[in-house]
């Protein structure tokens, strides 16, 4: 008679899983070039355009016309991506973010630094600097180009800094879940 009982493999023990154990780590993309987008929009236009006209006639060379579009479209996506910077970013332990909360205590007399228990003002550039590990060249000189400071605005909008804001926050204050890739699935099942 032959053992058909399987054992699963030793899991490994705590301790070894604390040895490996990483920070949750995010990566937001940033394109510095905003200024293309419309020319990437209006490009989009032509084409459509040049589509309709090709199909309405045939002997038009619509379709030559279509494709030196369609070629700088993709010249301005390839300009576009060289121009954009990706941002990695690692959550911060437990210590260090009270500590960086410390660093922005809360203003007196304001409600809202009360009810988040930090400076609004300027916490989150300060979380921003403190979760971003790449690109490593940032200097406090660039981050301020970056960001901002007293005397200039800075080279993102509102939209790219609450990305950069909201990845920072989630990557220290909200749980870290087993992903589950549904493409990833589909791709694997035997079928």
């Amino acid at each position: 008679m032959t053992d058909t009982t399987t054992t699963e493999p030793a899991r490994p023990s705590t301790k070894d899983r604390l040895k490996g154990a990483k920070l949750p780590e995010r990566t937001v993309d940033i394109c510095l070039r905003g200024d293309l987008q419309a020319e990437w929009e209006d490009l989009h236009r032509q084409l459509a355009d040049a589509e309709l006209a090709a199909a309405k006639d045939k002997r038009l060379a619509g379709d030559k016309r279509a494709r030196d579009i369609g070629e700088q479209i993709t010249a301005v996506q390839d300009q576009m991506r060289a121009d954009t910077i990706v941002f990695r970013m690692r959550g911060l332990g437990r210590k260090r973010w009270d500590r960086l909360m410390k660093e922005h205590p809360p203003r007196k007399d304001n409600d809202e630094d009360t009810q988040l228990g930090y400076n609004a003002d300027t916490f989150m550039e300060a979380l921003i600097r403190a979760c971003t590990y790449s690109p490593d060249d940032l200097d406090d000189d660039t981050w301020a180009e970056l960001l901002g400071d007293d005397k200039a605005d800075g080279k993102l909008t509102e939209w790219q800094f609450a990305q950069l804001q909201n990845t920072a926050l989630a990557l220290n204050v909200r749980k870290v879940d087993v992903p589950n890739s549904f493409a990833a699935s589909r791709l694997t099942q035997p079928s």
